[in-house]
């Protein structure tokens, strides 16, 4: 009977034992999840709708060709409703979730709301967020997968100084931090030129502009600079048509977002400096164009390019780390060097920023727009 319990205990033993290297084995060829954190209620539905539509479009294709490290690549969204606190319960579910990475924020404020959690958690996170400031916090975790504003801001105070030479420049920005550190990069452009600045803010959520459109008639300004979110730069497309501000405008990657919604009329002429143009003759880009319009039936914009490549850059370095491990994840991020994307090549930074360019393009009254130049900014 003694003989019969010890050889029935030896075999259970030997079930479990056998069961751990199972389960481990299911965890390892199961599939691949990574977050991402967008505004899909709030502010900034639009641009999380839009976000969604470049991820999903990836994760089809990278699944079509085979997954990731041999297994399936699913995403979980989270939504931040467009503020920091949804943002910080956002990243709270995914870490809790043990995803492998996060994709986002967009808002730079959200971005700088979540930095503690993920890197507490040692969460890979690639963010698009384009707030100088984010460099600032040192997170070794978080990475930039748009050109940050010392790019995009400088670009547009270059072009609008050396090639349409604005004597009196007018500043419409946000008083968030993507507005802010947007306007600190423009002032430092101008601090050695004979140019005149006037500046005035606006908050997310206005629904009037017009007292900053006359301020801007009153001084007579030459140009004008726009660095703010979708909704409001809608509003100052309208009102600067209706109070008869007759300047070259130039925008940040706002304008594209709500162009379906804006008169033509009221941007004819009009510049934006963004990440990159979809007009613009590389291969990657038609590509990409081809296979979102097919999907879709509509042109793509900024938030679904970003993102789309984004997801194709996790992709590639969870296959070069060949490991879902956040530390390799994050170090294949940083040994990342020229990963073709949709907003341009992918080269890591000391400060973590993925990209050093821009593209400016021009909208005409049928809301065409056309490339006009590529700024590479160091």
């Amino acid at each position: 009977m003694k003989l019969k319990k010890a050889l029935a205990g030896l075999l259970a033993a030997s079930m479990i034992v056998g069961a751990l290297p199972m389960a481990a084995m299911a965890e390892e060829e199961g599939p691949i999840t990574f977050g991402v954190i967008c505004s899909i209620t709030g502010n900034f539905p639009l641009a999380g709708e839009n976000t969604q539509k470049g991820v999903d479009l990836a994760v089809k294709e990278i699944n079509e060709a085979g997954g990731v490290l041999g297994r399936e690549f699913q995403v979980s969204y989270q939504d931040d409703a467009g503020n920091q606190t949804g943002a910080m319960n956002a990243a709270n579910r995914l870490i809790s979730d043990e995803v492998v990475a996060i994709l986002g924020p967009m808002v730079s404020s959200n971005v700088i709301a979540i930095s503690d959690a993920v890197s507490a958690a040692g969460m890979p996170v690639l963010f698009g967020g384009t707030s100088p400031s984010i460099a600032d916090l040192e997170n070794p975790y978080m990475f930039r997968i748009r050109p940050s504003d010392n790019i995009t801001a400088s670009a547009a105070a270059q072009f609008m100084d050396e090639e349409l030479g604005v004597q009196k420049l007018g500043i419409i920005y946000n008083t968030d931090d993507f507005g802010t550190g947007a306007l600190t990069v423009i002032r430092d452009y101008y601090t050695d030129k004979d140019v005149e600045l006037v500046e005035v803010g606006v908050n997310t959520g206005d629904t009037d502009l017009s007292g900053q459109i006359t301020q801007m008639i009153s001084e007579d300004v030459d140009g004008l600079i726009y660095w703010g979110h979708d909704a409001e730069v809608a509003i100052l497309a309208r009102q600067v048509s209706e109070l008869g501000l007759e300047v070259p405008v130039l925008t940040s990657g706002s304008l594209p977002q709500v162009i379906s919604a804006v008169d033509g009329s009221y941007v004819d002429g009009w510049y934006v400096a963004l990440d990159e143009c979809m007009d613009e003759d590389r291969e990657e880009i038609q590509n990409y164009v081809a296979a979102f319009e097919a999907e879709y039936g509509e042109t793509p914009e900024l938030y679904s390019a970003a993102f789309y490549g984004a997801t194709k850059l996790l992709a590639d370095a969870i296959e070069r780390a060949g490991s879902t491990d956040s530390e390799a994840v994050c170090q294949a991020l940083r040994d990342t060097d020229g990963f073709p994307g949709i907003i341009g090549p992918y080269t890591w930074q000391e400060n973590n920023d993925m990209i050093s360019n821009c593209s400016i393009m021009q909208y005409d009254a049928e809301k065409n727009e056309t490339f006009v130049s590529n700024i590479s900014v160091e």
